[in-house]
């Protein structure tokens, strides 16, 4: 059923695209005018060779990065970039735009400092003025105050982190240096500074990676990511500069050669085939589950927030105030019912996969997806080995800050989807893993 629902999700949105002009390639970014009919079609570029499903291309198009060229800054750009011997630095000035954050966050935090008066005026009111008409239902006095103030908090934090993020966003310079076997990066905002660096050897990719969302929308920054850490900036700036960041630090980093088949995301051959592997793939069961008993946990506290606290006597004829504290009061009870019966929900899918494990195995002539529990097999595909292309993860979306992935498999014309929402670092290694074994 959850398939399904996917599936039509991704058929509609490929429509879409259609509609808009084609695919952009996630290498190059030659448009496709000739769309295939389903997701799983494997689409190639006329222009730089790139293959991948109609999944893959729609997602880079959804994310709405542009694609770069190296030592082709664009035009109007105040990045300056520098070359002193073996070390070459890009100068990157505040970008003056505080990507929505400072413009939210302040709404946010106005809109909070009111309901925060508002929401424990009564409840000191009842202390001064015993005889007042209004009561609040278990709290009452300094005790209710206190606990109105401490749930109140968390969104206080979010609008203060916001501020915290916008301003530093709009006012911070940076400075990024490669050479020497390491790349550094360097954050100086009012005179505060912090650097931090990363070894090359361990560099494991270079891209746009979504920071966050403004209006439904994913806000990209460039993300350098080792095996000892990640360097993230430049959220601030414009699609191109971005763009053009990713591809010169690519070309600085590995050969133009290697960098090439980075963009192109093709399986090249590494070695001597395995004749016999077996790959596990990571769960996301776990995951989901924490996921859907959180989310019920909030769900449900917030309902029960609604219907403790939230109740209040008036008089036998209400006027606007109470009318509309009442109708507040019934919004919130409907969310926070919707958010506890859709954490019942993901708990209980999560749950029935608890102990499933989807491993790739392979032969000298078979390429195998199973599904194992407790050793037995209760789902299997078999594929011809020589008809395997590759194997590719790509980012659906995010969960708690992190990249989550689905994994497919390229055989012949079509990708054939193994897992659908995974910790996307272990994606890689197992997508790795894999593409080793064949060779």
């Amino acid at each position: 059923m959850f398939k399904k629902i996917v599936s039509g999700l991704e058929q509609a949105h490929l429509k879409s695209l259609a509609a808009k002009g084609g695919l952009s390639c996630p290498a190059c970014g030659t448009v496709m005018h000739q769309l295939p009919a389903e997701m799983d079609a494997i689409v190639t570029c006329l222009s730089c060779g790139h293959f991948g499903s109609a999944s893959e291309w729609a997602r880079g198009n959804t994310d709405g990065n542009r694609v770069g060229r190296a030592d082709q800054p664009p035009a109007g750009t105040r990045i300056v970039r520098e070359k002193a011997g073996s070390f070459t630095t890009w100068h990157i000035p505040p970008s003056g735009n505080g990507g929505g954050l400072v413009g939210f966050g302040w709404v946010w935090t106005i809109f909070i400092a009111i309901f925060t008066f508002a929401a424990t005026t009564p409840l000191w009111l009842t202390k001064i003025t015993p005889d007042a008409k209004v009561q609040v239902k278990g709290a009452s006095g300094a005790g209710g105050t206190l606990a109105m103030l401490g749930f109140l908090s968390i969104f206080w934090a979010v609008g203060l982190a916001m501020l915290y993020f916008g301003y530093r966003m709009k006012n911070a310079k940076h400075r990024v240096t490669i050479g020497n076997g390491a790349v550094t990066l360097l954050r100086d905002w009012s005179g505060r500074k912090k650097e931090k660096s990363l070894p090359l050897a361990g560099l494991q990719s270079i891209s746009q990676v979504v920071f966050y969302s403004r209006n439904y929308q994913p806000v990209h920054g460039v993300e350098l990511k080792g095996s000892s850490g990640k360097l993230r900036f430049g959220s601030g700036l414009t699609p191109e500069e971005k763009a053009w960041l990713v591809a010169d630090f690519k070309a600085a980093v590995w050969p133009q050669s290697q960098a090439g088949l980075q963009n192109t995301g093709a399986r090249q051959a590494s070695g001597q085939p395995q004749g016999i592997f077996s790959v596990a793939l990571p769960g996301s069961a776990a995951g989901g589950l924490i996921f859907g008993v959180l989310f019920a946990l909030i769900g449900g506290t917030f309902v029960g927030i609604g219907l403790l606290m939230m109740s209040g006597s008036h008089g036998s004829s209400p006027g606007f105030f109470e009318t509309v504290d009442a109708g507040f009061r019934g919004i919130w009870i409907t969310m926070s019912s919707v958010f506890f019966v859709i954490g019942c929900i993901v708990t209980v899918m999560s749950a029935r996969k608890l102990g499933i494990e989807t491993r790739i195995e392979g032969t000298t002539r078979h390429i195998a997806v199973r599904k194992m529990k407790k050793g037995l097999v209760l789902e299997e595909k078999l594929f011809d080995r020589a008809q395997v292309r590759d194997i590719r993860a790509s980012e659906t979306g995010q969960m708690n800050g992190k990249p989550m992935k689905k994994v497919e498999l390229i055989v012949g014309q079509k990708a054939e989807r193994i897992a659908l929402w995974v910790d996307g670092e272990k994606a890689d290694a197992a997508v790795d893993e894999v593409r080793r074994a064949l060779g």
